[in-house]
């Protein structure tokens, strides 16, 4: 894992290859309701992985659920 900046203070490890556009993407699959596990198929990765990334998405943004991480974009 990296470290890298995070705004609200001190850094965040990231996985690497993880970028912005894919948190995008992730919360615009999660805006409509969708599952991890639909997510996962779309995405072609895990359920498991998926709910990694949400918690990477929940703690750059400072949101504990997910649905605040979408009203906030």
């Amino acid at each position: 894992m990296t470290s890298r900046f995070h705004p609200n203070g001190g850094s965040q490890n990231q996985e690497p290859g993880f970028s912005a556009k894919r948190e995008n993407l992730l919360l615009r699959l999660i805006a409509p309701g969708m599952s991890s596990n639909e997510i996962g198929e779309a995405l072609f990765i895990s359920e498991k992985t998926v709910n990694t990334h949400v918690s990477h998405v929940l703690n750059t943004c400072g949101r504990r659920y997910a649905v605040q991480a979408v009203s906030q974009t």
